[in-house]
């Protein structure tokens, strides 16, 4: 792909930032390719094997074990693109999957939820994870193929090591284990909606995220969502129980689609305790917003709003966009090379990253398929 002249001030890089650490560690093909990055940067040996060394003491002097310089970015640029540093050395070193690697995340995991939180961090998508094939030989394959261009063969051999056998851990996961059971009795014996909320603090739950099934799920709680959606019959049911209520309140999509006006949109918006103009900002509704008051949040999860509105609208720049009268198209006319830059630049903006960053191949992948505006600007310059 021809390189895109995003402007003099979003493509100018300092040395070290982690931007251009993203890309110079992206252009890199081979083993090779990383010792000649490595050189090039000052790594003295084999320091770069020293994920310490690189992401905290390389910026000291050289007096005291440094080169003076800061490699953090270089660190986390790595950890981007290879999921975990011990990943990174071992496929230095021509393997896989560092086998004490995935036999140490297997044996920290103690419960079903646990296992499903390693599958999510892994890219193991739905259920594939109930199949030893599939994690032993086809998740190594491209996406086109049915894998996920990464091979899982460790983690497959690591979980049959444990168990004794692969359909064996499959039985533990799908409900015949204690765990299930144990949770399924916690929230049967649950008469109070003040009962959950004891069961929810002595389960480490802070703040509202119980409201939302899918945040259970993410944060390593799917059981405890099981055995609610087992009692109640969906989650939805469940919250309006919890809030006294006859019946379910609307979804955040059915509550956004309502809306016609902006006004609309502000009072869900003060319903929902969002202060000022924090509504103009996706990342404080999907992420800020469930931390407490003194952390900048109101102490609940807003992540379906935010959601609700970028699919409502095609992004949550068009959204804001939409509320200040200054309605923009789904898809910005796209004439010129300086056209395309200025989308490039809009959207990176929007997404809180660099251009640079928006530009490297793996964002692209991840953000192309929801945005048609980045689309059309890409397919200009191919």
């Amino acid at each position: 792909m021809e390189r895109i002249d995003v402007g003099e001030n979003e493509a100018k890089e300092s040395e070290g930032s982690r931007g251009s650490w993203i890309s110079k560690v992206n252009n890199c093909k081979t083993p090779d390719d990383f010792l000649k990055l490595f050189l090039e940067a000052g790594i003295p040996g084999n320091k770069w094997k020293d994920s310490s060394w690189l992401s905290q003491r390389a910026k000291l002097s050289a007096e005291n074990g440094g080169i003076g310089h800061p490699l953090a970015g270089l660190y986390k640029a790595i950890v981007g693109r290879f999921g975990a540093f011990p990943q990174f050395k071992a496929w230095m070193e021509g393997e896989d999957e560092p086998e004490v690697f995935w036999t140490e995340k297997v044996r920290r995991c103690t419960a079903p939820d646990d296992f499903l939180k390693l599958f999510l961090e892994s890219g193991v998508p739905g259920e594939k994870w109930k199949t030893s094939h599939w994690l032993g030989k086809t998740a190594a394959l491209p996406e086109e193929q049915g894998g996920i261009g990464r091979s899982l063969c460790g983690l497959s051999q690591a979980i049959g090591d444990r168990f004794g056998g692969y359909p064996k851990f499959v039985a533990w996961m799908e409900g015949t284990d204690k765990v299930r059971a144990t949770l399924m009795d916690d929230v049967n014996g649950c008469a109070t909606s003040n009962d959950f909320i004891i069961l929810f603090r002595k389960m480490g739950i802070k703040y509202d995220g119980w409201k939302n099934s899918g945040w259970l799920v993410e944060n390593s709680y799917a059981g405890l969502a099981w055995a609610i959606r087992t009692r109640f019959g969906g989650h939805k049911q469940f919250v309006a129980w919890m809030q006294g209520k006859d019946k379910p309140e609307d979804s955040w999509v059915e509550k956004v689609n309502k809306c016609s006006t902006p006004d609309d949109f502000l009072k869900i918006f003060s319903d929902s305790g969002i202060p000022g103009d924090k509504w103009k900002t996706a990342n404080w509704l999907s992420k800020v917003s469930l931390l407490p008051e003194k952390q900048g949040g109101i102490g609940s999860t807003l992540s379906g709003l935010c959601q609700a509105i970028g699919r409502r609208f095609g992004g949550h720049p068009q959204f804001v966009a939409w509320m200040e009268g200054r309605t923009l198209p789904a898809v910005p006319k796209i004439e010129t090379p300086e056209d395309a830059a200025r989308v490039i630049r809009e959207q990176a903006l929007a997404l809180g990253i660099t251009p640079d960053e928006l530009l490297n191949p793996e964002a692209i992948s991840l953000y192309i398929r929801k945005n048609p505006a980045l689309k059309e600007a890409l397919k200009f310059f191919k």
